[in-house]
């Protein structure tokens, strides 16, 4: 059966590598295609089950599946104009708590890792890795850092840890320390912190970044 037959898939993905096949075969002189069925999916080491009527082709050593299915999967949309022949993919932003470390990446290419966090009394501390991946010099802005937790909005503490080491990062080196916030909540188990990125080269361009933090028990002092 010759490959244009299948067109009526509509929306698809080509996903690479070769898979277990099972199904039904279809060919003509040529072409080879399999139709397949209880294709599991794995997201983040998670497996999943797909639906009995979810139907895949396999042509070519590639596997094709609809694309709303992979959107889906991974935690985002997909829809189809028909009339513009247009395909929107588009990604659902959570605002899910995650443990640390946790990292960033700007659009310039400067990397900015959250590595821990440590509260003493009333005082988070967090351990902060910057790694200027970008053409230009680069400062964290941590006069500008600020966190929310419990609904309570708590900027960075100057007054405490030495903040020279954000100031001027070169391109191509990286600098750790930690920023400090005074008055954290005692009863907060999460938090969402803003840090800024800005080139330090006359123009000033700012990257804007926000962590969803999770606080376990171990740092909690």
């Amino acid at each position: 059966m010759h490959l244009k037959r299948y067109k009526q898939l509509g929306l698809g993905m080509i996903l690479g590598g070769t898979v277990a096949t099972t199904g039904t075969a279809f060919a003509d002189s040529s072409v080879w295609v399999k139709m397949l069925e209880a294709v599991k999916i794995k997201v983040n080491e998670v497996e999943k089950n797909t639906s009995k009527d979810t139907v895949f082709f396999y042509y070519n050593n590639e596997l094709y599946a609809p694309i709303r299915l992979v959107a889906e999967s991974l935690e985002g949309k997909a829809e189809y104009d028909k009339d513009k022949n247009l395909l929107n993919l588009e990604t659902i932003k959570t605002d899910t708590h995650l443990p640390l470390p946790l990292s960033q990446v700007t659009s310039n290419g400067v990397v900015v890792t959250i590595k821990s966090s440590m509260i003493s009394k009333d005082q988070l501390f967090l351990d902060v890795r910057v790694s200027n991946g970008s053409d230009v010099p680069i400062n964290l802005a941590a006069g500008e850092a600020i966190l929310v937790a419990d609904n309570e909005q708590i900027k960075a503490d100057l007054s405490g840890p030495n903040l020279s080491w954000v100031t001027t990062i070169a391109k191509d080196d990286s600098k750790e320390n930690h920023i400090m916030f005074s008055d954290f909540p005692e009863d907060a188990q999460d938090f969402t912190l803003f840090l800024k990125v800005r080139n330090n080269d006359g123009v000033y361009k700012t990257y804007d970044l926000k962590y969803y933090i999770e606080l376990s028990k171990r740092e909690i002092y």
